[in-house]
C-alpha cells in the first residue's frame, strides 16, 4: 500500500518569499484571507484619508491620490484577489470542502465594494472642491455649455445668450467683478431656471445696469430684463410670459409656483409696469407663451424705449 503524505503550508518570514508565497497560493488559507485580504484592505482603507489631508497643495493632493489608486487599489488588490483565490483552490484539492470556498469568494465581493466606495471618495475629494460631487462637476459643465456671456469690444456691453441654468448667476457675479466697465446687459433667451433669472436680474439690479433685448427673451430671460434701469427693445424684439411650472415627476416641497408668480408680479409692479399687464402675465399655460406687442410692452412700463442694436461683442 503506497502512503500519502500532505505537505501543510509553510509561511516564510522575509518580504520577497511571503510576497511570493502569497501569490501563487501558497500560504493557508485563513492567513492568506484574514491577514492578507481583511487586515489589509482595512488598513489600506484607512490609510486613504492620507492622500488629501487638509490645506494640502492640489497639485500634490492629485498626485498621491492617484498614485495610492494605482498601488493600493489596482496594484496591491489584484496580489490579494489572485492569491487569495490560489489558496481556496489549493484548499479545496487537499480537503475537499466547498463551503471555506464559498466564504472566500463572499469576502472578495465585500472587498470589492469597499475598493470601489475608497477609490470614489479619494476622487471625489480629491479632484472636485467643496461645493459639489465630481457628478455635480460634470452636470455644471454641461449646463454652462448652454449659454455663452461675451463682452463687447468696447468692455460696457455684457452678451447673454442661451438657456438661464443652474450656476449662471455665479458665473455673470464673477464676470462683473473682473469687467468693471460693464454698463449694459444684452439678453438673448428661450427661458430656463426662474430662479436664475431673479439672481441675474439682482446682479443687473445691484450694479445699475441697463437691459437690452434684440431678438427673443422668454420667461426666466424677462425676469431678468425688467430689473434693468433703462430697458429697452431693438424693433421686432419679442419677450415671452407665460405660468410657471415646476419640471419635477416627484413633490418639491416648499416652493408653491402661485406663490412664486405673487413675488414677480410684485417685483414688476415695484419696476413700474402697469396692472392691465400684471394681471395678464402668467395667464399663458406652457409650452405656449404670451408674446405682447412691442406697443404694449411701452405703454405698459415693461421696456422703456426702442434702441439700435448695441455694439457687436468679441
Amino acid at each position: 500500500m503506497t502512503e500519502t503524505t500532505i505537505r501543510h503550508p509553510t509561511v516564510p518570514l522575509s518580504p520577497g518569499p511571503y510576497i511570493r508565497a502569497h501569490w501563487r497560493g501558497d500560504l493557508p488559507l485563513g492567513l492568506t484571507f484574514w491577514i492578507n485580504l481583511v487586515l489589509l484592505r482595512f488598513a489600506i482603507h484607512l490609510l486613504a484619508a492620507l492622500t488629501h489631508p487638509p490645506f494640502v497643495d492640489p497639485d500634490v493632493a492629485a498626485v498621491s491620490a492617484t498614485l495610492f489608486i494605482a498601488l493600493a487599489h489596482i496594484g496591491i488588490f489584484t496580489w490579494q484577489i489572485v492569491g487569495v483565490v490560489r489558496a481556496s483552490d489549493k484548499y479545496q484539492s487537499f480537503d475537499g470542502a466547498i463551503i471555506p470556498a464559498y466564504g472566500v469568494y463572499f469576502g472578495i465581493a465585500i472587498a470589492l465594494l469597499f475598493t470601489l466606495s475608497s477609490a470614489f471618495t479619494a476622487i471625489q475629494t480629491t479632484f472636485v472642491d467643496s461645493k459639489g460631487s465630481l457628478l455635480n462637476l460634470i452636470w455644471q459643465q454641461e449646463r454652462n455649455a448652454r449659454y455663452s456671456l461675451r463682452l463687447s469690444s468696447d468692455g460696457k456691453t455684457f452678451y447673454l445668450d442661451g438657456s438661464f441654468e443652474h450656476g449662471m448667476t455665479e458665473r455673470l457675479k464673477n464676470r462683473l467683478a473682473r469687467d468693471r466697465g460693464v454698463e449694459r446687459i444684452v439678453l438673448t433667451s428661450s427661458g430656463g431656471f426662474i430662479f436664475e433669472g431673479r439672481g441675474v436680474g439682482k446682479l443687473i439690479a445691484d450694479r445699475g445696469l441697463d437691459t437690452h433685448v434684440d431678438g427673443s427673451c422668454y420667461s426666466a430671460c424677462a425676469r431678468a430684463f425688467i430689473a434693468g434701469r433703462t430697458r429697452t427693445i431693438a424693433a421686432g424684439a419679442t419677450l415671452g410670459f407665460h405660468r410657471y411650472r415646476l419640471d419635477a415627476v416627484y413633490p418639491v416641497p416648499f416652493i408653491d409656483v402661485d406663490t412664486e408668480q405673487d413675488k414677480d408680479r410684485a417685483f414688476y409692479r415695484s419696476r413700474g409696469v402697469g396692472d392691465a399687464f400684471l394681471s395678464r402675465m402668467f395667464d399663458t399655460v406652457p409650452p405656449d407663451l404670451w408674446i405682447p406687442s412691442t406697443d404694449t410692452l411701452l405703454e405698459s412700463g415693461v421696456a422703456h424705449r426702442i434702441a439700435a442694436k448695441p455694439r457687436a461683442a468679441q
